[in-house]
């Protein structure tokens, strides 16, 4: 019998500002996220059997945003922003039953979290970053009712363009929307990767 070829040996990925995430980090972000949404601490770890959002085993329907309050995800991506006192947000696999050829998955991050008021006054405080007004985008209706987002709230929601570059670092999409008065921050993002991922521009 012929000998066994040799295993290539492993390389190191990064992420590219032409590509939303590279396969092997969009693998990662697809497990680490939707274990934990809506499920315990052992789910968050890896426990199941089909971890994507809307996965066979779970049950859900593709899409489906079921609400977690763990801090792990937001602070690894977003801590650059303050402190992450508490959050409630959701992790939606697009991709699921799209009819698309087998792949790593498109996920959407969305929610929002609370920071400190010291965290809230340095942010807005930034002299190269210009914050205006503007609406909220749609959300998830379980994000909505968790935000206290409704039609009848008088939050005053700003955003910047330098907040935005400075997180995703343009590497995936993302919005932030910041609430001053309740220190609080919407984020709505595609395949986020972690704030101290490795990021090479071409």
């Amino acid at each position: 019998m012929p000998a066994a070829r040799a295993m290539p040996a492993a390389r190191t990925v990064s992420a590219v500002r032409t590509m939303p995430a590279v396969p092997a980090v969009l693998a990662a972000l697809t497990v680490l996220l939707t274990a934990s949404c809506g499920a315990d601490t052992k789910a968050a770890d890896g426990a199941g059997t089909d971890t994507r959002a809307g996965g066979a085993a779970s049950g859900k329907p593709a899409g489906t945003c079921e609400l977690s309050g763990s801090t792990e995800q937001i602070t690894a991506r977003f801590s650059m922003l303050g402190e992450v006192v508490s959050t409630q947000w959701c992790a939606i696999d697009l991709t699921q039953d799209s009819g698309r050829v087998p792949g790593p998955s498109d996920i959407r991050l969305v929610g929002y979290f609370d920071t400190t008021a010291a965290d809230m006054k340095a942010l807005l405080g930034r002299s190269d970053w210009t914050f205006k007004q503007v609406p909220l985008p749609e959300l998830p209706e379980p994000v909505v009712r968790a935000a206290g987002v409704t039609s009848s709230s008088t939050s005053a929601w700003v955003t910047s363009a330098e907040l935005e570059k400075t997180v995703t670092r343009e590497v995936y999409s993302g919005s932030f929307y910041v609430d001053e008065k309740a220190n609080r921050i919407v984020f709505d993002t595609v395949n986020p990767v972690k704030a101290d991922a490795k990021v090479e521009y071409y």
